[in-house]
């Protein structure tokens, strides 16, 4: 579905995504939504932020992305901040 989203898409998604890790209650999902694409998406952390064995920052995840057509897609993972304080999907 990833391959699916635009590049307004991704940066919505980018975005969401950046501000549920960093100020986002854990089990609190935010989300997004592209009025000219028609898909939306959310974040949900699950995990409280915890320090990986290089010491940066990171969180568990729950993330759905749903396609105008009505395709969606959950992934859980992991992100971790990068030194510009955005956060990078590890796995």
């Amino acid at each position: 579905i990833g391959r699916q989203l635009d590049r307004r898409d991704r940066a919505y998604a980018q975005q969401n995504a950046d501000r549920a890790m960093e100020s986002g209650e854990t089990g609190t999902t935010s989300s997004w939504r592209n009025e000219n694409s028609g898909n939306y998406g959310s974040v949900t952390p699950t995990s409280a932020p915890y320090r990986d064995p290089n010491q940066r920052l990171c969180r568990d995840f729950s993330e759905t992305v749903t396609l105008a057509d009505g395709k969606s897609e959950t992934i859980r993972g992991r992100r971790c901040q990068k030194p510009d304080g955005s956060w990078e999907f590890v796995g």
